[in-house]
């Protein structure tokens, strides 16, 4: 499930497919089943984030085996000098760009499920 895509001794650096549901640390009601913890498990040491993947997001996660790299690595991504990129499929044919504005409420913290509510959601914009 969490093998690991690379595992590079000397920078200190592993990098896991994340799949969707499972938290990279502990937070609220999950403890054990996270990222960190079962990865933490395995290799038995201290492992750190350098970028977020929310909960509900599957991806490619970076973590460092030592806070100072850790450190180094999430200046990249604040600075934005390492690109993130996120993919969706779609079924037919999809616009080149698309701008969507709205007031969306979570209807399900647990899923993660919103809907458009313009009384009671959030103002949000996607470019």
């Amino acid at each position: 499930m969490l093998s690991p895509l690379a595992n590079n001794g000397l920078v200190q650096l592993l990098v896991v497919c994340k799949p969707p549901s499972m938290p990279v640390h502990t937070t609220g009601r999950f403890h054990h089943n996270t990222i960190l913890a079962v990865l933490e498990l395995k290799y038995q040491r201290k492992l750190y984030t350098c970028h977020r993947l929310d909960r509900l997001t599957s991806g490619v996660l970076v973590l460092l085996k030592n806070s100072t790299a850790a450190k180094e690595y999430a200046t990249l991504f604040v600075e934005q000098k390492v690109h993130k990129a996120y993919l969706a499929q779609v079924r037919g044919c999809f616009p080149d760009t698309l701008n969507c504005s709205g007031a969306l409420r979570r209807v399900c913290h647990k899923l993660g499920i919103c809907q458009v509510d313009e009384s009671e959601g959030k103002a949000a914009e996607t470019d």
